[in-house]
Formats: structure tokens, C-alpha cells, sequence
């Protein structure tokens, strides 16, 4: 809850090699607009190929508990939601988590007859999709007819 509090502020900050894309809360707990019911924790998200994310909280945060309902969940999971994990309870310091990025997972051959019709260069698209990444796959391949 954003009420009485500064709320939430992006930015994307580089010390010149690395980059990241900072999100930072200054809210409170739902219904709590008092001073003890402020929350401050920032997520750094890094945008230089490694995948690394470091949830960092204030020091009057960690160790607070939100309320049973709606709870409390810190974690981190991939793009299609298919794999992750989370802390149990509040947080008790900041976290850094980082993943190997993905290896290609298979290879799919496939084979086509095609007749050209006249001279020159065309093309054949190919789309992919699959349940393990995020939209659709599209190869685009040249195809010169010389006869």
C-alpha cells in the first residue's frame, strides 16, 4: 500500500561495465499507516547477460513479518514461470540469486520439397513454438531458384 509513502522508483544505474535495473519500495504494509508499518527494499536486476537478481532490504525491514493474509513471498523465477524458488519467512538479510542461462534443449529436424517457379531469390519462413519459451521461434530461410 502506496498511501502516505514515497511508493515504488525505477531506475536503470551503471557503474560504466554493468547495468542494472533498479526497482526500489518505499511502501507500507496494507492497512498500516504507521511509521512501524513502512516496508524499504530495492530489487537489482542485472542487464549484462549474467542473470542475477539481489533483493536488498532495508535494515528496519529484515526480520518483519507482513500480515497472515495476504503474506509474504520473496523469490524469483524464469520468464515462463515454469522454474524458481523463494525464501521461507521474512527475510533475514539480502539475497542474491543467479542462474546459468539456458543451453539449447534439443534439435528439431524437419525436411520439405519445393518447387520453384522462376528465377531468382525467395524465401521459406519456419515458426516454432514451445511451452518452454516465451512466444514464437521464426526462421527465415533464402532459397535461390537458378533453372
Amino acid at each position: 500500500d502506496g498511501t502516505g509513502a514515497p511508493g515504488v522508483r525505477l531506475a536503470r544505474l551503471s557503474e560504466g561495465t554493468n547495468a542494472w535495473l533498479v526497482a526500489q519500495w518505499n511502501t507500507r504494509i496494507f492497512g498500516d499507516t504507521s511509521p512501524a508499518g513502512t516496508r524499504v527494499m530495492q530489487v537489482w536486476v542485472g542487464l549484462n547477460g549474467t542473470q542475477d537478481i539481489s533483493f536488498a532490504y532495508d535494515a528496519a525491514t529484515i526480520g518483519r513479518n507482513a500480515p497472515a493474509d495476504p503474506g509474504l513471498t520473496v523469490g524469483a523465477e524464469n520468464v515462463t514461470g515454469s522454474a524458481g524458488a523463494q525464501i521461507t519467512g521474512p527475510p533475514a538479510g539480502s539475497y542474491v540469486v543467479t542462474a546459468t542461462p539456458g543451453q539449447p534443449g534439443g534439435i528439431l529436424t524437419y525436411s520439405l520439397a519445393v518447387q520453384g517457379r522462376s528465377r531468382g531469390v525467395q524465401s521459406v519462413t519456419t515458426t516454432l513454438t514451445s511451452s518452454n519459451v516465451l512466444g514464437t521461434t521464426r526462421v527465415v530461410t533464402p532459397v535461390t531458384v537458378t533453372r
